[in-house]
């Protein structure tokens, strides 16, 4: 085989296994679930089960019974030629560090991070989506970022005893 058609085969191969590959994006649907604890002790234990689960809370408003939390797939910046792992970055300190590097480095900055959001509906159904990177256009996610979801949803529901039979209208289709 002449080097031409390996070197072929090996960007064929490379491409077919790397982040971009079909096999890797999946449905970004949201998840819903009915919770069946109190609506008013429901997104106190949410907010409970997402830290202890792991996650900081990057914003929070209880009065919508909404917050978010930044997704560990990744979750890291791009800066001066090297990543930067931003998970005790502050999404201030993120912005204000992407403008500076642009500015002062020669090189590309960038991001790759992606958001977790829970709201807790009029209805009592609770609604988890993601947004950032990890997202595609179509609608897809990436398949760590959707095993991530799924497994924080997960927690969630079994904090909240809930059930995911809940025929639900979906109250807040912004989120």
């Amino acid at each position: 085989m002449n080097s031409a058609r390996l070197s072929c085969l090996v960007v064929i191969v490379a491409s077919s296994v790397a982040c971009g590959g079909a096999k890797n994006w999946v449905a970004g649907d949201p998840v819903l679930f009915q919770a069946g604890a109190p609506q008013e002790a429901v997104f106190d234990k949410l907010v409970g089960a997402a830290k202890s689960a792991g996650y900081r809370i990057r914003e929070e408003d209880a009065s919508r019974g909404y917050f978010r939390v930044r997704s560990h797939v990744d979750n890291d910046i791009y800066l001066g030629g090297a990543w930067v792992d931003a998970e005790a970055m502050s999404d201030e300190e993120i912005a204000k560090t992407l403008l500076v590097g642009a500015i002062v480095t020669t090189g590309p900055s960038g991001s790759r991070i992606s958001n977790i959001h829970v709201l807790v509906q009029d209805d009592g159904t609770i609604k988890i989506r993601a947004d950032g990177y990890h997202i595609k256009r179509d609608g897809r996610m990436h398949v760590q970022l959707r095993q991530e979801m799924d497994q924080l949803a997960a927690t969630l529901r079994d904090a909240v005893g809930g059930s995911t039979n809940a025929q639900t209208t979906d109250t807040h289709a912004a989120l």
